[in-house]
């Protein structure tokens, strides 16, 4: 059970008495070229699925394949009501408004007011705890701050890599068209989402078997003291057992494949996909996912 007023006291401090000891910005959105990788995966009977929460977008890019059934987890537990956000936007908003409204709440806003009137508007799609909680902020945003269009809104204390729609367009399914976005916005309404703070050596204690696909993306970046053996001996010895026949683990996202130092096991798929910039230039090939399917 989340303790709802403890997270807005924490998340209080962070933003307005700059405390940033006890919480962790989260990302605005994905940096991985997730629209090409899910392109060329198998999502035939894909039905229930683990993924690190992060910005969110490999949750939203999930429902755009039909994957209803949704676990993730996270080290910082601000990445699940940002989820929830931006899921509210997603479904109060058409396609266009979308990123007009998203850019209201992050780069053009004019003011704290204006940000609680639209919050207000896409509170009645937040699921609870999560409307009280924004409510909560928005409302001290406006107590503490008044920055009439000069000063940075709530949204971009809470965030970082800001990157433009052409760049949301093209690494995300669920937001290159409208036609993807409208398809990802019928299949948000019929899907379950859970989230557990927690790091990847709790997966096994926090989540059950039956995945048809587990997806790690970048933390092995982030773990220290972890050679290349023993992240594959973790694959192998402990989350593997939690896939169903012929499930798989999207085990690693590598950014700079010229810099890449690891060697790659028999074992894994090696899918390469473009590098896309915060400008949306394109480098082809760039980057790469590792994928082990259980045998």
């Amino acid at each position: 059970m989340v303790d709802i007023e403890k997270e807005i006291n924490v998340v209080k401090s962070f933003l307005f008495e700059d405390n940033s000891a006890k919480c962790q910005k989260v990302w605005y959105g994905t940096t991985e070229s997730i629209k090409d990788y899910f392109e060329k995966l198998n999502w035939i009977n894909v039905k229930k699925v683990l993924t690190v929460c992060s910005s969110g977008d490999h949750i939203f890019n999930l429902i755009n394949k039909g994957v209803l059934m949704i676990d993730t987890f996270d080290i910082n537990s601000l990445t699940f009501p940002y989820v929830m956000l931006k899921r509210a936007l997603l479904l109060s908003s058409s396609y266009d408004n979308y990123f007009k409204n998203f850019e209201k709440l992050t780069i053009h806003s004019k003011n704290e007011q204006e940000e609680y009137d639209l919050f207000s508007m896409i509170k009645p799609f937040i699921v609870p705890p999560y409307d009280y909680f924004w409510e909560q902020l928005y409302l001290e945003n406006i107590t503490k701050n008044k920055h009439n269009g000069k000063g940075p809104s709530l949204l971009s204390k809470m965030y970082i890599d800001y990157h433009s729609k052409k760049v949301d367009q093209l690494r995300n399914l669920y937001l290159c068209n409208e036609q993807e976005y409208e398809k990802t916005k019928q299949n948000l309404k019929y899907s379950k989402i859970t989230f557990q703070c927690a790091d990847i050596f709790k997966i096994p204690h926090f989540f059950e078997n039956g995945y048809d696909k587990i997806i790690l993306s970048n933390i092995w970046n982030y773990i220290e003291n972890w050679n290349q053996r023993t992240f594959y001996n973790y694959i192998v010895n402990q989350l593997t057992s939690m896939l169903n026949t012929n499930g798989e683990i999207l085990a690693a996202y590598i950014y700079n494949l010229n810099d890449c130092m690891i060697t790659f096991d028999t074992d894994y798929d090696f899918i390469k996909v473009p590098s896309i910039d915060l400008k949306g230039n394109i480098d082809y090939d760039k980057n790469a996912v590792l994928v082990y399917r259980k045998k």
